[in-house]
Parts: C-alpha cells; sequence; structure tokens
C-alpha cells in the first residue's frame, strides 16, 4: 500500500466517523421532573389530541421514542422535540403510575435550531393508511 492509499483510506475512514456523528448523540437519562416544554417546539394545533391514549401505550410498550432536548436554566432540560411524549410521561406521573424523577432516555442536542430540530421531526412522518384491524403481522 502506497501513501496515497493510505491517505485516500484515511480520508473515507475519516469521512464515515463525521457522516456517524451527525446522526448520533449522546443518550442520557434524565429525570422527569427536569424536563420541560421549549417554547420552540413547533406543534401548535392538536398538541394535546391523544395524550391519554399515547400515555397508556408508554405504559404498555415503553418510550419508543427518546425525548430530544436541550440544556437549560437551573438544571432543567428543554424538551425541543417529544412535547407529547413529554405530556404523556407527565400525565403517567399526575395519575401515580410513573414517578416524577422517572428517568426518561433523551437525546441531548448542543447544536442546532431548536426550531428546525422541532419542525425536522414534525414534518418527516408518514401518515399509516387503512386500519389496524388492516394490517397483519
Amino acid at each position: 500500500m502506497n501513501i496515497v492509499s493510505v491517505m485516500q483510506a484515511s480520508s473515507a475512514e475519516n469521512a464515515h466517523v463525521e457522516a456517524l456523528a451527525s446522526i448520533q448523540h449522546a443518550v442520557e437519562p434524565i429525570a422527569l421532573n427536569r424536563l420541560v416544554p421549549s417554547k420552540a417546539n413547533v406543534r401548535r394545533v392538536n398538541a394535546a389530541v391523544g395524550v391519554s391514549e399515547l400515555a397508556d401505550s408508554i405504559e404498555a410498550h415503553g418510550l419508543i421514542h427518546n425525548l430530544t432536548v436541550r440544556k437549560a436554566k437551573k438544571g432543567r432540560y428543554e424538551v425541543i422535540a417529544g412535547s407529547r411524549r413529554l405530556a404523556a410521561l407527565r400525565l403517567l406521573a399526575k395519575e401515580g403510575r410513573l414517578a416524577d424523577d422517572a428517568e426518561i432516555p433523551c437525546n441531548l442536542r448542543e447544536e442546532g435550531s431548536d426550531t428546525e430540530i422541532s419542525l425536522a421531526e414534525n414534518v418527516q412522518r408518514e401518515v399509516m393508511l387503512g386500519s389496524a384491524s388492516q394490517l397483519s403481522c
């Protein structure tokens, strides 16, 4: 292997590492009572619709998608993506089905626009067609 091939391999490896870093973020368990909704969250319409059903699903199946957060003041974390999940978790705590200080897995973001991240999560969804009875496993 000559120096050019070594440099090309090194460059390809660096590109792979950079691409991986751009899609992976630190996952931290954060106490529910330290999580607050972000004002930058783009979901304004139907934000509370189905929260009770979502809470039941989280209780039955666990939290399937982590909340995405950013550090805030006074040891708090703002939820920039996942406000409905946060509302459902808070409902579970209010009803005594989850501890107020339960550890919630969160994707900790330090860079990027809060609004852009919230918008990306809410826009990049596809509506499932058909009813649950039409789905086969």
